[in-house]
């Protein structure tokens, strides 16, 4: 997950590798709200869509979904969240996606309808006419402790926390239970507090891998990950992103190669957003050889047939992995597809790859 001023500071790490690893990094602060209390009151600012939710109601289901326009990761899980809203949305749970962090409050509701049917539960801005920080980020993210975006919370029907955490993390079968009341809120939170000991041991690793990028030490970043990996089995998936950015940085085919072949399988494979970063990433190795070019080429396309050609992310990345192949026409031609479709944030970055690409250059992803 990613902070307000950008907590993570891996220079190395392309999007893709962020997201994935974002939440492995984020180290939570004491927390004064925690699993099993009750929620703290909803008290929102503007609702830019769908009809406002006043406070929570008995025998209700609420997931209360906190992320800003500028984060990667929270467009990344955007997708998913949806597709959740609408199997649940006429089963007793209220979808509700609370801005917060946000940079330019003017650019949430122009986001949002651009989003269209990718997001289409409730969305609010935050409350400041109190609390400068917002009384939703202060009274619920920062009392749980969560340092980082995208995190969701999830109220049960007696209107306490029955889940905190990474959205992508949030299964139907999970909702189902809480809505069935049958999910063992005791059990999740051993768990969630053996998860947070983690994280926080994970730091001293982060600052070591910092270094080690810093200095090209690919060897020694390697060597972090893997002792990662041994404290936590479970973070295997997580860390596949980082190993692909050492094996792009090194020059190291083979191991990219395997890498993007693990996250493409993973669950996260199914979005073709997430699809299109990793084909990105592969692109991101000096003097890619062949069998990279031709790897990035196949996930781009998947790509693309799972976004129908309409995300801008996606035409931008495979306007890049064309343009990689030879086929510079047809990159100049998705480049200006990607900014016509890209929302008004992110159109200087696009209008920056497509006047690269007409120059016959490719701009670099730093």
């Amino acid at each position: 997950m990613i902070g307000p001023f950008q907590t993570m500071k891996i220079s190395f790490l392309s999007t893709a590798a962020a997201a994935v690893l974002c939440t492995a990094v984020s180290v939570s602060a004491e927390a004064t709200l925690k699993i099993g209390d009750a929620a703290p009151a909803l008290k929102t600012g503007k609702w830019v869509q769908g009809e406002p939710v006043k406070g929570f109601e008995k025998d209700t289901v609420y997931v209360v979904e906190f992320w800003a326009t500028w984060c990667g990761p929270c467009r990344a899980t955007i997708p998913h969240l949806d597709e959740l809203h609408e199997e649940w949305k006429e089963k007793g749970v209220v979808f509700i996606g609370q801005d917060c962090w946000e940079r330019e409050e003017d650019k949430v509701e122009p986001f949002v309808k651009e989003m269209g049917e990718k997001m289409s539960y409730r969305v609010a801005l935050d409350d400041k006419s109190e609390v400068e920080k917002g009384h939703m980020a202060v009274n619920w993210m920062q009392a749980a402790g969560q340092n980082g975006i995208p995190s969701a919370f999830v109220v049960g029907k007696d209107g306490k926390i029955a889940w905190i955490g990474h959205p992508a993390g949030l299964k139907s079968e999970t909702l189902g239970e809480i809505v069935a009341g049958t999910f063992d809120v005791a059990k999740y939170q051993a768990e969630k507090a053996k998860e947070d000991e983690g994280r926080s041991r994970m730091q001293k690793h982060m600052t070591a891998i910092n270094e080690a990028a810093r200095a090209k030490d690919w060897d020694k970043v390697t060597t972090e990950l893997d002792a990662m990996e041994k404290e936590d089995p479970a973070m295997a998936e997580r860390l596949m992103g980082m190993r692909l950015q050492v094996a792009v940085d090194k020059g190291d085919a083979e191991a990219a190669l395997k890498h993007a072949g693990k996250l493409a399988d993973s669950p996260m494979g199914k979005n073709g957003q997430y699809l299109a970063s990793v084909a990105r990433q592969l692109i991101g190795m000096k003097d890619a050889p062949k069998e990279v070019v031709t790897k990035a080429s196949e996930l781009v396309d998947q790509a693309m047939e799972l976004t129908k050609g309409e995300d801008a992310m996606t035409l931008e990345a495979a306007a890049r992995v064309k343009f990689v192949s030879g086929s510079k026409d047809e990159a100049v031609v998705l480049a200006e597809k990607a900014l016509d479709k890209a929302p008004e944030q992110v159109k200087p970055v696009m209008e920056r790859t497509l006047n690269a690409l007409k120059e016959g250059k490719l701009p670099s992803l730093r």
